[in-house]
């Protein structure tokens, strides 16, 4: 208590250093905690469920999801689950009034929720006749969901519209309550409602109840039986094998062993690639957050040493007094501990600011998930005694140097010499140089140059590459199927708005494309190969382009888009017939593979 008082007489000897040093460490404390927070939301917040340890997902080697008939018989009397579970993820349009958007949804069993431990909010949970096809169609909605149709109690027991189908609203999920992942559904559906939502409209099935029409491909996720653990539980696993092998010999062959993990973190059924990216994420968001608190603590440092030589008269006496080395750094260090903690205290202000801008910033974001719940950062308890660890290491950090260097001083000259001569010795031995002046300014170029490139690629982003520019374009996307169309009305919708559209006062060029490039839908193209016309397996000598992304784009497509062409001419309505000859347009890159000197027109390839 004596070192701390002391040390506090001391910051107030010199209040504008203290407040500089104060500054420094909120500024490099402040940014640790927002980055905290945020690996706290999303690594490391136990997730919404009951009893998280017990649950495990099953997969195989090749293979995260299952047919529904194996589903049915790993759930029913198996020694290693008390309940098993089904979901199966998957995008839809909802409707809202004359708005349509598209959101994550999730097929489910009937158990879904009371194998976590959950219960809705508000109505109830799915029945288990629910889940057979014919019979009404229910849907739970996420609490956001609720939320963006106005939080009317009500609405339970209403209709809403999902791929231009009604379904009756039996509950809303908790609050925060994203499902087995942070990125969770925006509604849950039956398993067996998947034959009225799931397929588009020109699929017919063979046998309208079949399992494959009704029924998608689920991962299975189960709780433990009482005593079981992750050690412990495929111990048992060969009981499950011998059925599974005499009624699907087909697919368990293909698919081998079944195994158990650990539900996945952020991403629905994907553990391994969950795995990667936890630990990507912690590692990006909380290296930055160091070598900020790094920078700030050695500048700290560094500014620190030259003030305390003038102390040199004080230690030298302290040292002649009897006070050991060790005495004199414990008490530098202590001196260093207020900084911290007021730096630590304005930090979590700072933090308070900082974090709300996130929610407000994560809210904003017109994701087809709900992640506002799930990812909603807060200042809890490990997030404070995060900071009261980060200001431990700013104490360490920024006084460690500054105490070791300032302790070993030789007493007898110091009291020998002269106040000015010792002075000037002491402020020229504690000159920071080296390391010390090294580190901070690499550290800080680096920051930079990383913020710098970031930047430039993010602004670069928009136009990707030259000829293409977003200024003065406008992306509708149109699904004609969720409303009941086939592929001859959707088609004859497309040409019609495109009609339409071209009508408008002010609309230069209106064009149809299946996908769009910077965007999910473009489809893997397989391999093209030059060929002479004299026999169709006549190829020449060119070796095959592999790894091809195709996209199916309509009349004008380029001219809307802005994209100039190196050679040839652009689509126009004889390539649309039926019987027009099979035309292609490609990229520069695979002009110069298929031909050396890129001259391409008018190549024949397959």
């Amino acid at each position: 208590m004596n070192d701390l008082k002391y040390a506090g007489r001391q910051l107030l000897k010199s209040p504008g250093f203290t407040a500089v040093a104060v500054l420094t460490l909120t500024l490099g404390l402040g940014a640790n905690t927002i980055m905290f927070s945020v690996v706290n939301a999303l690594l490391f917040r136990p997730v919404q469920v009951k009893a998280p340890h017990e649950l495990v997902v099953c997969r195989t080697p090749n293979s995260r999801i299952f047919p529904y008939s194996i589903y049915v018989e790993l759930r029913d009397g198996n020694p290693v689950f008390r309940d098993l579970m089904a979901s199966c993820p998957d995008v839809f349009v909802l409707e809202q009034g004359e708005v349509a958007r598209q959101a994550f949804a999730s097929f489910v069993s009937a158990n879904y929720f009371s194998t976590l431990g959950v219960a809705p909010a508000r109505g109830r949970a799915f029945l288990p006749e629910e889940e057979q096809p014919g019979t009404l169609p229910v849907v739970i909605l996420s609490y956001r969901a609720w939320q963006r149709q106005g939080a009317d109690p009500s609405l339970v027991g209403q209709q809403v519209a999902i791929n231009g189908t009604f379904f009756r609203v039996a509950g809303v999920a908790p609050e925060r309550f994203p499902g087995t992942a942070l990125l969770g559904p925006d509604r849950w559906l039956p398993r067996g409602r998947y034959g009225l939502v799931g397929h588009v409209p020109w699929e017919k099935p063979d046998h309208p109840a079949s399992e494959s029409w009704n029924y998608p491909r689920v991962v299975p996720a189960g709780r433990l039986k009482p005593g079981l653990t992750m050690a412990t539980a495929p111990a048992r696993r060969p009981s499950l094998t011998p059925r599974r092998k005499e009624n699907y010999p087909t697919w368990w062959t293909a698919n081998g062993l079944l195994c158990l993990n650990h539900l996945p973190r952020l991403i629905p059924d994907r553990r391994g690639e969950d795995r990667n990216a936890r630990g990507g994420i912690r590692l990006f968001l909380m290296s930055v957050s160091t070598v900020v608190l790094l920078i700030a603590c050695l500048n700290l440092a560094n500014r620190t040493i030259v003030p305390g030589a003038a102390r040199h008269r004080e230690i030298a006496l302290r040292l002649a007094l009897g006070g050991g080395r060790r005495r004199i750094v414990r008490q530098l260090l202590i001196e260093s501990l207020p900084w911290a903690v007021l730096g630590g205290a304005l930090g979590l202000v700072l933090a308070f600011w900082g974090i709300r801008l996130v929610n407000v910033w994560v809210g904003s974001l017109k994701l087809p998930f709900d992640l506002t719940g799930s990812l909603r950062i807060d200042l809890d308890v490990r997030v404070l005694a995060a900071t009261l660890g980060f200001c431990v290491v700013a104490t360490v950090l920024s006084g460690l140097k500054p105490a070791l260097q300032l302790s070993r001083r030789d007493v007898v000259s110091d009291r020998k010499e002269s106040d000015s001569g010792v002075l000037r010795s002491a402020r020229r031995a504690c000159q920071p140089r080296g390391l010390s002046v090294i580190c901070p300014i690499a550290l800080s170029v680096v920051l930079v140059m990383s913020a710098a490139l970031f930047t430039r690629s993010a602004l670069q982003t928009g136009p990707a590459r030259a000829g293409l520019r977003r200024d003065g374009k406008l992306l509708v996307e149109v699904d004609p199927l969720v409303t009941g169309f086939d592929r001859a009305g959707s088609a004859q919708i497309y040409e019609a708005l495109a009609d339409r559209l071209r009508s408008l006062p002010g609309v230069q060029t209106v064009s149809l494309s299946y996908s769009f490039p910077f965007a999910e839908g473009g489809e893997p193209g397989g391999s093209i190969q030059e060929y002479t016309p004299g026999g169709e397996d006549d190829l020449t000598g060119s070796p095959p382009v592999n790894e091809l992304t195709l996209y199916r784009v309509g009349v004008d497509y380029f001219e809307s888009m802005g994209m100039p062409l190196l050679q040839g001419r652009s689509f126009d309505r004889l390539d649309d017939a039926r019987d027009a000859e099979p035309v292609v347009m490609i990229d520069e890159r695979i002009a110069h593979k298929l031909r050396p000197d890129g001259h391409a027109l008018g190549c024949l390839i397959r």
